[in-house]
């Protein structure tokens, strides 16, 4: 059972939690697995299956899967300082608790960014902040690292997504071409291209070899 001391200790920990599911969006594979995975759905032409919710349970599990590693290493630093131990939590100063769990994190987040995005960011905020802000800004503050680590994963996601657009586009064009030939124009290429799609991609094994390639980007 967990020991708050301090009654706005406490507060402040429900506010914290409140905040994962912003904080596992922003800063997690979360946004770059949905992405591709909507634009894969819309490269293929079935536009409502998988529903949204599958599309969103894979991406959850999936991050979860990659960011397996760096939970652990939060976890250990946490109750090697005292913080957490398998029976109980026991936190005192919220903040000593964050920056004892943040370097891995911290970490991970650097490893999949664009040092280009941070170079970015940090001149953004020298533009946009007061000189003392700027003079306390670290290149590995999380304040640049997870709007730059937003914009690596988006644009990586929209990178993969041109890759899968471009294979089913192909098939798009030789169903299209093929109609004209036998003078089918009334006939709508999508209605024929569809089901060739998803035979390719079942016959590719490409659920399998899409969430490993996710899941390889990252190690």
């Amino acid at each position: 059972m967990g020991e708050f001391p301090d009654p706005l200790l406490g507060l402040a920990l429900i506010l914290a939690i409140s905040a994962l599911p912003f904080l596992a969006i922003i800063a997690t594979s979360y946004t770059k697995i949905v992405v591709i995975l909507g634009l894969l759905r819309n490269a293929i032409g079935v536009q409502q299956l998988p529903p949204n919710l599958v599309l969103n349970a894979i991406a959850i599990i999936l991050s979860v899967f990659v960011m397996m590693p760096v939970i652990g290493q939060s976890t250990a630093l946490l109750e090697k300082s005292g913080f957490y131990d398998k029976t109980s939590i026991r936190i005192t100063d919220l903040r000593s608790a964050i920056d004892v769990a943040s370097p891995p994190f911290r970490e991970f987040l650097i490893k999949h960014t664009s040092p280009r995005e941070r170079a970015n960011f940090n001149k953004a905020a020298q533009r946009l902040w007061s000189k003392d802000q700027v003079a306390q800004m670290r290149d590995d503050d999380f304040v640049v690292l997870l709007p730059a680590f937003m914009a690596t994963e988006l644009t990586k996601a929209f990178q993969v997504g041109f890759l899968l657009y471009l294979v089913f586009v192909v098939i798009d064009l030789v169903v299209a071409n093929v109609l004209l030939a036998l003078g089918m124009q009334m006939l709508s290429p999508v209605t024929i291209s569809v089901p060739f799609k998803i035979l390719l991609f079942v016959v590719m094994d490409g659920w399998s070899l899409l969430f490993q390639t996710l899941l390889l980007g990252y190690r």
